[in-house]
Order: structure tokens, then C-alpha cells, then sequence
């Protein structure tokens, strides 16, 4: 069984992956990913997303996520994206992207039900053949701890702006919404609504969504201790 989990979740990530010969991706599209997750010592992991966008083109993206705990109120997550769409006449195009995460986490109660997030982040977008980008993103935000049916389930919503720092102004505003849900032992569903608007854009708003599903491999005894 324990077997045939890993093959599962490592074949759902790296089909993902492979096809490239998304809540943290700076992109216009929906997605839907399927990843695993890894944890490493002192409370640290890292999780590994594989995709496909629900839009025609079907943009392929792949993640890394190391999330690196400092102490109670502060995390820090290098994040690396990558995107690849198909373009006409057999060409394609391609984007690597790279965010340094600096998030500060305040509980709000004795049972740390409600927390107040604070998110710093540096973005850059290279584009193969084209302009690189930079950005600073800010995002506030609330998250509720939960039970639902038994469950665990973390509900949250956030506003994040992004600055361009080249520009100097402001490029665009996230909405979030969105949970995460410890469904079962092997299987973590997160879902995710983004309203996006953007300055001088001429589609200057998208309602984007993200499906993912997420194998805790410590839960079974890959990385770390069994649950």
C-alpha cells in the first residue's frame, strides 16, 4: 500500500511536470495541480505541485515550495514557478519565476483559531525571450482553523497588491479565497478563488480558480514520522 501511494503521487506530480517539456503562480489562468508533500525537521517541508490550466491553450506549471519555519510567528518560502503555454506555429512560451516569502503569522485567540497573516514577497518573472519583471507583493490576510464533519479544514481570505518595482506603481490587486481540508489521511483538497484586477489592462479583471490535491507523503511514513 505504502508502495502504491508513492508511485500515485509522484507519477500525478511528475506527469505535471513532464507535459512542461499556481494560489502563488503570478499568471491570468485557472489551474488544476496535484502535488505531494514532504516534511523535513524542525516543522519545515516542502511541497511539489504538477499542472495544467482549464483554459483552451491548457498552460502547463510545475512548483516547488520549501516552507522554512523560524520560529511561531515567521516562515520563510523560496518559490519557484514554472509555465509554459503553447503559441501558434508550433512555438511556445516560457516563464521561470521567483518568489522569496517572508510571512508573519499573529494568533488572534488562546486556541489559535483565528490568525492574522501578513506576507512579504519579491517576485521575478523571467520570460525566455522576452522582459524580466519585478515585483513586490504584499498581501494581508486572516486565517480561520476549523472543524467541518470531523475534519480539519483552514478557511481563509486575503488582499495582496503587487508593485512593479521597475515602474515604481502599482500593477495589480488579488482577492482571495480559499481551504484547505485534511480529508483524509493521504489526500489534502485545496481549493482557491482569485478575483484579479490590473492597471491599464485591457481585460483589467479575471476570476480564477485553483483545484489541488495534495499527498501528505509523512503521513505514511515517506520523510517523516507516521501519523
Amino acid at each position: 500500500m505504502k508502495k502504491l501511494i508513492l508511485l500515485l503521487a509522484l507519477y500525478g506530480v511528475f506527469f505535471g511536470i513532464n507535459t512542461m517539456k499556481a494560489q502563488d503562480a503570478d499568471t491570468k489562468k485557472s489551474f488544476l495541480t496535484m502535488g505531494v508533500s514532504i516534511n523535513i525537521p524542525k516543522e519545515h517541508s516542502i511541497t511539489v505541485y504538477g499542472g495544467v490550466s482549464t483554459s483552451p491553450e491548457h498552460t502547463q506549471i510545475a512548483m516547488v515550495m520549501p516552507n522554512i519555519k523560524i520560529n511561531k510567528y515567521i516562515s520563510f518560502m523560496p518559490l519557484y514557478v514554472f509555465l509554459k503555454s503553447p503559441q501558434a506555429h508550433s512555438k511556445e512560451a516560457k516563464e521561470h519565476q521567483i518568489n522569496a516569502m517572508l510571512t508573519f503569522s499573529l494568533p488572534l485567540d488562546k486556541q489559535n483559531k483565528w490568525i492574522l497573516q501578513n506576507r512579504n514577497t519579491y517576485l521575478h518573472r523571467f520570460i525566455v525571450g522576452g522582459e524580466d519583471f519585478d515585483f513586490y507583493r504584499g498581501r494581508l490576510g486572516i486565517v480561520h482553523r476549523a472543524k467541518i464533519f470531523d475534519k480539519s479544514v483552514n478557511l481563509f481570505a486575503h488582499d495582496e497588491i503587487f508593485i512593479d518595482l521597475k515602474k515604481g506603481d502599482f500593477a495589480r490587486n488579488r482577492v482571495y479565497l480559499g481551504a484547505d481540508i485534511k480529508l483524509f489521511n493521504w489526500l489534502n483538497p485545496q481549493f482557491f478563488y482569485i478575483y484579479q484586477s490590473h492597471k491599464n489592462h485591457a481585460s483589467p479583471n479575471n476570476h480564477l480558480f485553483i483545484v489541488a490535491a495534495i499527498i501528505p507523503l509523512g503521513n505514511h511514513g515517506f520523510f517523516g514520522t507516521k501519523k
